[in-house]
């Protein structure tokens, strides 16, 4: 796999929910992620958005205004990407070769057509390479080294 600064990177719902968690152990590595990647104004899945605020709302880690305030804030430092109904042919094709969620495909299929070739996950198989898109869990001790590599540490 290709790696470095240049190499476009994305991450799934986990990762900002922990962000925004600082009582949880994943908390300094996940704001951390989102801190560097925001500052590269990279893409983001508006899937992951969407996620964030339902679980805001559903398991209340943060209150729903603060929720939207937070999603205010990553449109103005993300491209945010959305899906047609081609993508989403695309995510239920890959839902079903993959034994992936749905909405876990569509934001690998929304984050590899805007150009990532990285998606930070904790959720998805750590090491799987889904249509040219490699998973990597940033919160696993053996990915420090590529995090490193991908100037994310």
């Amino acid at each position: 796999m290709k790696s470095g600064p240049d190499l476009t990177v994305c991450f799934d719902t986990n990762v900002l929910i922990y962000a925004f968690t600082p009582g949880d152990p994943r908390h300094d590595m996940a704001a951390s992620i989102v801190t560097q990647l925001s500052a590269r104004g990279g893409p983001l899945p508006l899937q992951v958005l969407r996620e964030f605020l339902a679980v805001a709302h559903r398991k209340r880690f943060l209150p729903l205004d603060a929720a939207c305030e937070a999603v205010t804030t990553l449109d103005k430092r993300f491209e945010i990407r959305t899906a047609g109904v081609a993508e989403m042919a695309s995510a239920s094709r890959m839902a079903s070769e993959h034994q992936l969620n749905f909405y876990d495909a569509m934001i690998c299929i929304v984050a590899r057509d805007a150009g990532a070739g990285v998606l930070l996950s904790e959720d998805m198989t750590d090491g799987a390479v889904l249509d040219g898109l490699h998973i990597l869990n940033p919160f696993a001790g053996s990915n420090r080294k590529m995090l490193a590599s991908l100037s994310l540490t």
